[in-house]
Formats: structure tokens, sequence, C-alpha cells
């Protein structure tokens, strides 16, 4: 199983990443700017790493450079929503493995790096099959550990939050995490 950096500013757009490759049993490091990115890269082997290209405190350019001379094969997947000409051609010079354009489909990413790390299917695991319980959506949820009263209600008010800030925003990205939110909202509801 690889362990896999994601470097992102944006706190949705890093849990969002983050919450997809775990699904799919990998295992996720999280940094919110260069000097986290950094300071991880020195201290753990990374089989991948997915990075924004700006950041507060630089770039992603410079998590490029330094996972390069950590180690020349990681694959590093550098994303923007805001590209460039100048910027895709560093990233290319830097051997970047993907240079991508946000907003980016969840599942695209996870099958990049999927096939980067040589893990083989972009289909996540169900060690837990016999937990499977049909969802009224017509998809199959695991629910492998039944919350309490508290955390439920915790995590209500995490989704509502969530909510509450996209709504400030009409990018694609925003709008379907606004729609998976909402449906994880009325999920949790009927839990109550």
């Amino acid at each position: 199983m690889g362990c896999v950096l994601v470097v992102d500013d944006e706190d949705l757009t890093r849990a969002t990443f983050g919450m997809a490759l775990r699904h799919h049993r990998l295992k996720v490091w999280e940094a919110r700017n260069v000097e986290q990115a950094k300071e991880l890269i020195e201290a753990f082997p990374f089989a991948a790493i997915l990075c924004d290209v700006l950041l507060p405190d630089g770039d992603g350019e410079e998590v490029l450079e330094a996972a390069h001379n950590k180690n020349p094969d990681t694959p590093v997947i550098m994303m923007t929503g805001f590209p460039t000409e100048k910027s895709r051609s560093r990233s290319q010079k830097l051997k970047a493995h993907a240079y991508l354009k946000k907003p980016i489909a969840i599942k695209d990413v996870v099958a990049l790096i999927s096939s980067a790390i040589g893990t083989g299917s972009a289909e996540p695991a169900n060690p837990l099959a016999d937990q499977v319980i049909p969802n009224s959506d017509g998809v199959n949820q695991i629910y492998p550990v039944p919350l309490t009263l508290e955390e439920r209600e915790l995590l209500m008010g995490m989704v509502m939050h969530q909510l509450i800030q996209l709504e400030e925003y009409n990018t694609p990205h925003a709008l379907e995490g606004k729609r998976l939110l909402g449906g994880i909202h009325e999920k949790l509801k009927k839990f109550k």
C-alpha cells in the first residue's frame, strides 16, 4: 500500500482528495503549504504527491523539487485553478507526472494516482462486504462502525459548516461539493 501526500491550501479540496484516496486504501498525509510539505517529504517516503501550484508561502514547484531531490522517481501530480503556460512548462521541465486544471473529478485523480504508483484498479477494496447496506439511491454503503448520537451530531455540524462555507462559491467544484454534502446531510438526518 502506498502513502500519498496531498498539498493544497484549500481545506475542502485537501480533505476531499484525502478522503477519496483513503477510501481506496491508500495512506494519506496532508499539508496546507510548502513548508509543511517539505517537512513531510524529508520525514517520510511517499509513493506519490498531489500538489496545488499556488500555495500561500510559495509555489508547488518547490514541493516538486523537494520531492525529486529526495527521490527522483516519485510521481508528483501538479494541479491548479489558474493554469499558465509558464507554470505548465516549468512543471514539465521539473518532470511532474501530470499537470491538471481544477476543477478535477475525484475519480480521475484517484485513477491517475493508482496508475502512477501501480496499485492497479481505482476501484476501492471492500473488506467489509458483509456489512454493506443497500441505500435508497441504489448505491451500496458501508457502515462498519455505528455512530453514537454525539458522533452523529458532531458529523452533522461539520457537514452544515461546510455547506455554509460553500454557499459563497459558484464554481463547478463547489456546486458538486454542495450536492454531495447535501446528500450526506439528508442521510444523517435519517439516523437521528
